[in-house]
């Protein structure tokens, strides 16, 4: 849309229909822009759903493992009591 554009001009200015038609092509390229936009931003969302249920899936097996978890001071003293 930088580009520089020339209409060709006429005895009472520029050529009515070539600005005409300059402006329903840019109004076809918003339109474009805008569904894009739109699609663009549904995907967005999505990936923002799909990132958040991934945090809360690793939380929760994060929680697990630390459940689990033990210190080495506690296996060694596990050890030591079950005699193994």
């Amino acid at each position: 849309m930088s580009e520089s554009i020339k209409f060709r001009s006429s005895v009472n200015g520029f050529n009515r229909n070539e600005v005409i038609s300059y402006i329903e092509n840019l109004l076809k390229e918003k339109e474009q822009l805008l569904r894009e936009n739109e699609l663009l931003k549904a995907e967005c969302a999505a990936k923002g759903d799909e990132a958040e249920a991934v945090r809360k899936e690793l939380a929760e097996e994060k929680k697990k493992c630390d459940r689990e978890i033990i210190s080495l001071e506690e296996f060694q003293q596990w050890l030591r009591d079950s005699k193994i």
